[in-house]
């Protein structure tokens, strides 16, 4: 696949200027791309939400450019990321699953038809706010039941009340079920509506209990 040249969304005045020339120049050679690509790093503080506002950003211009409607890919994402006069916002583990596990839902939720994620290393890498080697097993271990929760399954509906983000999906034997996390904070759910088994993004499965459980940023499983 030939895909157009990939552009940050964080420095806003340089992608509002030289992104926009550049889709203009695509436009006058009709287009000769099969994807778009772009690097949705939010600011060092930033949260995935943020993310999710740079990404609206990148897909406004593409319309108002009118650019055929063609793949995403987002090449790179981290958060917490050194640069354009901030300094590295270091994340602790727990964040850092969450972060990375909303980021791949979300990006399945927002048309995201591939996301990235820089980077894997043999050690610490002093620019990233979100660490992937072999010393961080929490975050590891959040990639993989993510990817089990997300590959060949589809996504059916999401859903936001308040800081509650719920998105619905159907499994590949049919079965359905619901991710749940929050923006920020927390929030208590009944879960009879939503199924009798909860799957936490570190491998454990156990049963609802009472049917009320308090849902953080850390996404949850429930079928």
């Amino acid at each position: 696949m030939v895909i157009a040249s990939s552009t940050g969304t964080r420095s806003s005045n340089a992608f509002a200027t030289n992104y926009s020339r550049y889709l203009d120049e695509l436009r006058l050679l009709n287009w000769p791309v099969e994807g778009f690509a772009v690097h949705s790093y939010p600011a060092a503080n930033g949260t995935p939400q943020d993310r999710i506002n740079e990404l609206a950003q990148f897909k406004t211009m593409l319309a108002v450019k009118g650019a055929p409607q063609l793949p995403i890919f987002d090449t790179e994402l981290n958060y917490g990321l050194a640069g354009l006069g901030q300094g590295r916002m270091v994340l602790d583990a727990q964040t850092s699953a969450a972060y990375l596990s909303q980021s791949f839902i979300q990006s399945v939720q927002y048309g995201v038809d591939s996301l990235f994620w820089f980077l894997w290393t043999q050690g610490d890498e002093p620019k990233l706010g979100i660490q992937l080697h072999p010393g961080t097993t929490q975050t590891i271990q959040a990639w993989n039941t993510t990817y089990s929760w997300l590959v060949g399954s589809r996504m059916q509906r999401c859903t936001t009340s308040g800081n509650l983000q719920a998105c619905q999906l159907t499994a590949a034997d049919g079965s359905n079920f619901t991710l749940l996390w929050t923006t920020s904070g927390t929030a208590d759910v009944n879960t009879a509506p939503l199924g009798k088994t909860i799957c936490e993004l570190s491998g454990p499965c156990y049963g609802t209990g009472t049917g009320r459980i308090t849902v953080g940023i850390t996404p949850l499983r429930i079928s």
